[in-house]
């Protein structure tokens, strides 16, 4: 998935005065979006998981406009868990990398 870091990307109540930054809150956004459709694919449609955990680590701020890249990778999967290892690049670099857990509920 590729985007670009917007205005609305900025952390909430960041100062508007200070130059914007890729926020902690959308880039878990971003991360759960990209988790999400590879879910859809490989869940099938119709399955809604509930994320269950996520970690994120910042590796270095990436300024509003800059482009970034959301890369994913199943790590595990199951018909109830899916784990979705995500790094966030912005040119060469990796900015984050978070970890992102999804269940399914029971049914019956």
């Amino acid at each position: 998935m590729r985007s670009t870091v917007a205005d609305d990307d900025r952390p909430t109540g960041a100062p508007a005065d200070r130059e914007g930054t890729y926020g902690t809150g959308a880039m878990i956004r971003d991360v759960e979006e990209v988790s999400r459709f590879i879910s859809s694919l490989m869940m099938g449609e119709g399955s809604y998981p509930e994320v269950a955990a996520v970690s994120l680590e910042h590796h270095f701020a990436v300024p509003v406009g800059s482009a970034v890249e959301l890369r994913a990778t199943v790590t595990e999967a199951s018909s109830h868990k899916m784990v979705t290892d995500v790094v966030i690049k912005a040119g060469d670099r990796a900015a984050a990398s978070a970890t992102l857990t999804q269940t399914l509920p029971e049914s019956g």
